[in-house]
């Protein structure tokens, strides 16, 4: 059995998948609009099972344009790879940009993994996007999606069957380290994107209320990631007389981000929009005490008061509240804390899941052969 995954090679969750096929073995190879860095990458992988197109387009291995040179080009590069490699199947992941080269490639058995924005914004751009998106899915003989939620809104341009194969946590990486220190600080961190959507405005405004009401307690807040909204939160941090509290780690190496988990004791997640909770995933396979917005995209990666705390989205004070029942109930923290790396381990190993996904690739390669 041979793959093809078309795939931006440094995006985690590629790097997720194709670290878990090198794994086990399985003979594949990955197409990438993007030249791979290895220095994200935690274990050994095979330079030689990449192949990667030199040119650029903005942001292809997101939303992507849509230039027409740029497509001919890649989709020329993408067809000798075929020719060369001949896979006896093409899986795209992100069903824009990928998706598109694997529907125009014509080649089957061929799957799309959709990703979330790639269905949840492309979409609403204008007519032609969505136009473009339903081309995509309904050229693939399989889609799958990494949760219900996003299988319900892929639906909407997708009327056949879509499987739902999350996207797991390697637990043998993702879990306690034992750093815990017995120490006066508590750290509270969270690992997303400066953007907007990601809520970190509303953490920051949460850590000031904490700090305000603190009761002797020393408090550490941590940001890791990048993006747009920077500079808005670095002078809002100011504002706030929060400099010697806040620390903002930039975008943090992939391959060393279970290590940063384990240094933060609170771990929060304040998005108004997400398809998915990875990163929700990762901090509970750690052993971190969480704490989540209530949006419905997130629903699926946590027990409400099992194996996190959910807070009202855009909800500072309630935030800062549960925020401050994890610090102040050590009971509860631990219990927590233990539930969610059990959860994790049971429902989202990222071995169970591989081997979905290996089951759909047989099963769509005999239907091809029969």
């Amino acid at each position: 059995m041979k793959i093809l995954l078309l795939a931006d090679a440094n995006a985690a969750h590629s790097i997720k998948w194709i670290e878990e096929y090198t794994r086990i073995g399985l003979n594949f190879m990955v197409f990438s609009l993007e030249t791979p860095n290895f220095e994200l990458y935690s274990g050994q992988i095979n330079p030689d099972l990449f192949v990667y197109s030199k040119l650029k387009d903005g942001g292809v291995g997101s939303e992507g344009s849509f230039s027409k040179l740029f497509y001919f080009s890649a989709l020329s590069s993408l067809k000798r790879i075929v020719h060369e490699f001949k896979p006896d199947l093409l899986h795209a992941h992100y069903a824009t940009s990928y998706g598109v080269l694997g529907a125009l490639s014509n080649y089957h058995p061929f799957i799309i993994s959709v990703w979330g924005s790639d269905v949840m914004s492309f979409p609403q751009k204008s007519f032609f996007h969505e136009k473009m998106l339903r081309y995509n899915l309904n050229k693939a003989d399989c889609v799958t999606a990494s949760s219900s939620y996003l299988k319900s809104i892929t639906s909407r341009y997708f009327s056949r069957q879509i499987e739902v194969v999350p996207f797991g946590i390697d637990t043998k990486r993702f879990r306690p380290l034992g750093l815990d220190q017995e120490n006066d600080v508590t750290v509270i961190g969270t690992v997303k994107g400066l953007e907007e959507y990601y809520g970190i405005e509303t953490i920051i405004r949460a850590f000031n209320v904490l700090i305000t009401n603190s009761t002797g307690k020393s408090l550490k807040l941590k940001i890791a990631g990048d993006g747009s909204r920077r500079a808005h939160l670095v002078s809002l941090v100011g504002e706030l007389g929060l400099n010697d509290k806040v620390e903002f780690l930039g975008r943090f190496p992939y391959n060393k981000v279970e290590e940063l988990y384990n240094s933060i004791d609170i771990c929060v997640f304040a998005s108004s929009r997400e398809s998915f909770g990875v990163a929700v995933l990762e901090a509970q396979a750690c052993g971190r005490g969480v704490v989540v917005s209530d949006i419905e995209g997130f629903r699926e990666v946590y027990k409400d008061n099992v194996t996190a705390l959910s807070f009202r989205v855009n909800d500072e004070k309630d935030l800062a509240a549960r925020i401050g029942q994890l610090i102040e109930d050590k009971l509860l923290r631990d219990r927590i804390r233990t539930n969610a790396v059990g959860f994790v381990s049971e429902n989202y190993n990222l071995k169970k899941n591989s081997e979905s996904m290996v089951e759909i690739y047989k099963r769509l390669i005999k239907g091809k052969m029969n």
